[in-house]
């Protein structure tokens, strides 16, 4: 069954993304998947199997041939005429989804002889040739001609078949979409990957055999039972890709979370903040129902998605985050002293405080060492409130532990810089050809900072930790490149960049990183994320006794320095 699923996988995204013919722009793809999936999955013959995928894709793309090894693939005879006609193509910037400013044209050329597809030039009929499992090879046009009709290869007889696809295919109920249905979890594998193999920008990156991914995801697919195992099996065929911007979601479930924050020091899981009087600080998470906590973050860390310390730091955040108000059990150690606590999720995060014990955004917190909150609900405006403050300052920390939420923070930047900076390099992935085969891409121009008076000249610091993910990566990448000050605590989570969003059949979403992120000097920054110039471990006395040790390294630095 995962061989015929797989080779059905194959040709399903060559045609659906690649196949310039009217039937497969006007296809509904995700019914067809359904339909397709059904047809092909009990299949026991490989000649089967072939003359079974000629009777699902030729009425859409009846210019594909489909042949085994030692069959000769047929040429396709043009007309003799064609000054009348157009060429048409698809292309690809990023891939056109749910996100405003990636997508996917079908374009038609201006005369008969060739077609630009961005900046290529493309012959008409031009033909690919793609192996869809180690017995068939697939051949198909990704120019056709179109005499402003229809496009070349369409006929009365394959239109007949095409109009009774589409009669079958609107029987198909596509919100019966329960994940208990194994069609469901199919066809959204499908989509997945497909998407991954054909438009994802960061390839180069990595080291995965994504073919291998496709065939492990279906065979896991096949044994699931219901949503939760599904998501698990989604995330771990997207793990490899390192990609932490990577997460699949459920938007029927409302996100809850247990009300307090953890933090790794050495083995131990420590309570950092809390939202509840029956757990404190410095408390040591051993059990949730009985199971190890080191067992449960192992299983999270396999499935996450992105750079090591990623990994570490939204590992504990998966532990925390629950679809359900259902209590469950938490052993603690506190003092030596075993106890535990049964406690239900809560909505919001709000219930959990905040991890660094954070109650100011702008105050003194040393005589001449002013502290800004760069993070959270923190407006430039507000921040802009106490440039004075920051001028007459010897030493300023500004910290960039979490998200900002407004990315317009970046322009108190310009009020430490003596020249104007630009931020690293944000490119799109082209894509003409399947398989990611000669890709290009786009380069998008990047943004600039431009100092403005009067200016800070205090020695500044930027508190940074593995929290510190996408939009603050960009502004201290920019801090780190043009060393605009020093950079204290641990690394950062090593993930920027626009994201990309996809809707499956069963309403999952996945998320990703959509474009490729460069160093201003052409070095890789995802995976890799910021490093910090001081270096910083909490401790489990600082944490009981609400300190924070990167704040207070910091204000140790700016004291030695000043």
């Amino acid at each position: 069954m995962v061989k015929n699923l797989y080779t059905f996988a194959k040709l399903y995204g060559y045609i659906r993304y690649f196949h310039p013919s009217d039937e497969a722009y006007e296809l509904d793809w995700e019914r067809f998947l359904l339909y397709g999936i059904e047809k092909v999955k009990h299949i026991t013959h490989i000649h089967d199997l072939k003359e079974q995928l000629e009777i699902l894709f030729k009425p859409i793309a009846p210019t594909l041939q489909l042949s085994f090894s030692d069959e000769k693939i047929q040429k396709t005879e043009l007309p003799d005429k064609t000054e009348a006609m157009k060429i048409v193509g698809w292309k690809h910037y990023g891939v056109g989804l749910q996100i405003p400013g990636y997508f996917s044209e079908r374009v038609f050329s201006e005369d008969h002889e060739k077609i630009l597809l961005f900046e290529e030039e493309i012959p008409p009929h031009y033909v690919v040739n793609r192996k869809i499992n180690e017995d068939i090879t697939v051949s198909f046009p990704l120019t056709l001609y179109h005499d402003g009709n229809r496009t070349l290869g369409s006929s009365e007889s394959q239109l007949e078949e095409f109009d009774k696809l589409q009669l079958l295919l609107k029987e198909i109920n596509i919100y019966d979409n329960s994940l208990s249905n194994e069609n469901i979890r199919i066809a959204d594998t499908v989509i997945t990957w497909t998407i991954f193999q054909h438009f994802y920008p960061a390839f180069d990156i990595v080291q995965v055999d994504w073919d291998k991914q496709l065939i492990n995801t279906l065979s896991s697919t096949l044994t699931d039972v219901d949503a939760t195992d599904f998501r698990v099996s989604l995330l771990t065929m997207l793990e490899p890709l390192q990609d932490g911007h990577m997460d699949v979601r459920n938007p029927a479930h409302s996100e809850r979370f247990f009300p307090f924050h953890l933090t790794r020091i050495a083995n131990d899981f420590v309570v950092t903040a809390s939202g509840l009087d029956e757990i404190q600080k410095g408390d040591i998470l051993l059990k949730k129902n009985d199971r190890d906590i080191a067992e449960i973050i192992d299983e999270y860390e396999n499935m996450i998605s992105g750079s090591v310390q990623w990994k570490k730091y939204y590992s504990l955040n998966e532990l925390l985050r629950n679809h359900t108000s259902k209590p469950a059990e938490l052993t603690f150690d506190r003092n030596d002293e075993q106890f535990s606590v049964a406690i239900s999720p809560r909505f919001t995060q709000e219930y959990r405080g905040d991890e660094y014990n954070r109650s100011r955004n702008f105050y003194y917190v040393d005589e001449d060492i002013f502290y800004v909150n760069l993070t959270g609900a923190v407006y430039v405006d507000q921040a802009k409130h106490y440039l004075e403050e920051m001028r007459e300052a010897r030493g300023i920390i500004f910290d960039m532990r979490g998200y900002p939420y407004d990315f317009n923070i970046r322009y108190l930047l310009e009020y430490i810089i003596d020249q104007p900076v630009v931020s690293h390099q944000f490119n799109v992935l082209q894509t003409i050809y399947p398989d990611q085969e000669q890709i290009r891409f786009d380069k998008i121009e990047p943004w600039e900072l431009t100092p403005k008076e009067p200016k800070i000249t205090g020695e500044i610091v930027f508190l940074i930790d593995s929290s510190a993910k996408s939009r603050p990566e960009t502004i201290l990448n920019i801090v780190d490149y043009y060393e605009l000050g020093t950079l204290i605590g641990q690394p950062t989570a090593g993930a920027t960049g626009t994201i990309q969003l996809m809707k499956l059949i069963s309403g999952f979403e996945v998320m990703w990183t959509g474009m490729q992120v460069l160093v201003q000097d052409g070095s890789k920054l995802n995976i890799i994320g910021i490093e910090p110039d001081v270096f910083v471990e909490r401790k489990m006395e600082s944490v009981r006794d609400g300190i924070d040790d990167y704040l207070e390294t910091a204000i140790e630095y700016l004291r030695r320095n000043n």
